[in-house]
């Protein structure tokens, strides 16, 4: 199947998304005001220890504490001591309050919970992930052949030095051993270069790879033919980190606006963020993402089908089962994922529904464990963690139902209405909008409104109205030339006046 990889930067974010042909199936987003945290290491000081729960809580200089269970400790972690023995101290063991000690970000904190930290450092690079104190060396699993695990297990075990560990990414698969080897020394050197440069705690020590470096590192092979990118200095800064063979895969998209006009990807991204998922055959998902887990209703909608109720139950479930694992991938669900499909009576049904979710979930980079169906019915499964989902991204509580709903946050707003001008041909817009969003669209000194004319190569008129409603904060009024939209302000800002 072809893949490619699109790019766009708009005023004060980044987005990115992984094409199959031309449907979207991952959707990658940085904000200059929000970087990434998973990845990222800080020099941490340890506030608080709690035995009972077997966890420290630690200031990264970031808000709220971040979490670190004992058994992430780096201390715990070189303990001699066999398994059993070592699950038997407590943390006050290992770690006291007001200890200094460098931490990892493994998960991204939430508006309730502080980040998930972890004492065992890991770098990624592109053939191997470095663990400074990682003590072992492991191969990826979708590496199959024996003899070059082999290779590469004692290649990297041969370079290790002293406490050093790695684990060798399946992209090596394909390089020259020379080169893996480089990779790893590299990775060193920078690591190496990090603790020399330490400041005082709590403070950021290695920043985590932009989603520009993540995506060269992680998706870029032999299965992609192309990554378009609408800003030059992406462009040139790709064209520098990839090898040779793989520049000509990244081009400069050539025409106004944002390269996300392309394949329709801003309305299957808009598709991701609604409730309701149709599918072809008539019948719909229903997607609810809470705080404890993601449940998934399946109905059958329109579809009433041609056979026994037997067949129609099976044909919708597993047609609802690639839906499923698509959207949960595409909207970057974690944690745990239960599925409630059309009741089935027989096991062999529900082995079937199983084993094409289980198909459709190999695609999925991120791991992820079906458990099987409950009692009642429910199909259980876990994704891991990493960074937020596209709804903890993009929305906050609905207000107007004290929370038991969800609505785009301010800044999600911004960007969504920043992909709509950016997809105008018009020479000017008129665009009515609150105050608040229109404080996050124009920046201070309407420094991001200059730039997302010069983007968009158009003009913006824009009318401050809060009569909006919090579910959608903006209307683009008037689209056309210059001399007509302005004619439009002046009636339309005369009218709210």
């Amino acid at each position: 199947m072809e893949q490619s990889i699109v790019i766009t930067k708009g005023i004060n974010k980044r987005e990115a998304v992984l094409l199959e042909n031309t449907e979207v199936v991952e959707w990658f987003f940085e904000s200059n005001d929000r970087p990434q945290m998973v990845g990222s290491v800080f020099l941490g000081k340890v506030e608080r220890v709690l035995p009972g729960m077997e966890a420290a809580f630690v200031d990264i200089g970031t808000g709220k504490n971040g979490f670190l269970h004992r058994d992430e400790l780096l201390a715990f972690h070189l303990d001699p001591s066999d398994l059993t023995e070592k699950q038997t101290k407590s943390i006050s063991q290992f770690v006291s309050p007001g200890d200094t000690i460098a931490v990892q970000v493994t998960k991204e904190g939430t508006n309730e919970k502080g980040p998930r930290l972890s004492g065992v450092v890991s770098i990624p690079g592109k053939y191997v992930v470095y663990m400074p104190e990682g003590a072992y060396v492991a191969v990826s699993r979708r590496i199959e052949s024996d003899h070059i695990r082999a290779s590469l297990h004692t290649a990297l075990e041969n370079k290790l030095q002293h406490n050093e560990g790695a684990i060798v990414r399946t992209a090596a698969a394909d390089a020259p051993i020379e080169e893996v080897e480089r990779d790893l020394v590299f990775l060193r050197t920078l690591w190496q270069k990090t603790l020399r440069h330490q400041e005082q705690a709590p403070a950021l020590i290695y920043q985590a790879a932009t989603l520009v470096e993540t995506l060269l590192l992680g998706y870029l092979n032999e299965h992609v033919t192309e990554v378009v990118v609408d800003d030059i200095d992406d462009y040139r800064l790709m064209k520098q980190l990839v090898k040779t063979s793989d520049k000509e895969k990244v081009k400069l998209y050539a025409h106004k606006g944002s390269s996300f006009q392309s394949a329709r990807i801003s309305a299957q991204l808009a598709k991701a963020q609604k409730r309701r998922v149709w599918l072809k055959n008539g019948a719909f998902l229903v997607i609810d993402e809470t705080e404890a887990m993601t449940v998934i209703d399946v109905n059958t909608g329109k579809f009433t089908g041609k056979f026994a109720q037997s067949e129609t139950v099976l044909a919708v479930n597993k047609l609802a089962a690639v839906e499923a694992a698509k959207q949960i991938r595409l909207r970057n669900c974690s944690g745990i994922i239960v599925i409630d499909f059309i009741d089935m009576q027989s096991d062999s049904d529900r082995l079937a529904v199983q084993q094409t979710m289980e198909r459709a979930l190999k695609k999925d980079r991120v791991k992820t464990s079906v458990r099987g169906f409950t009692k009642l019915g429910l199909l259980e499964m876990t994704r891991k963690k990493t960074r937020l989902s596209m709804a903890k991204t993009l929305t906050v509580e609905c207000k107007a139902c004290a929370g038991t709903g969800a609505v785009l946050a301010g800044h999600g707003h911004a960007f969504m209405l920043e992909r709509l001008i950016l997809e105008e041909q018009a020479e000017a817009l008129v665009v009515a909008l609150t105050a608040e969003l229109r404080s996050l669209l124009v920046g201070v000194g309407d420094l991001y409104k200059e730039r997302l004319e010069s983007l968009a190569g158009l003009t913006l008129l824009l009318v401050t109205d809060n009569s909006l409603p919090q579910a959608k904060p903006y209307s683009i009024d008037f689209a056309g030339s210059y001399e007509e939209a302005q004619k439009r302000f002046a009636t339309m800002a005369q009218a709210i006046d």
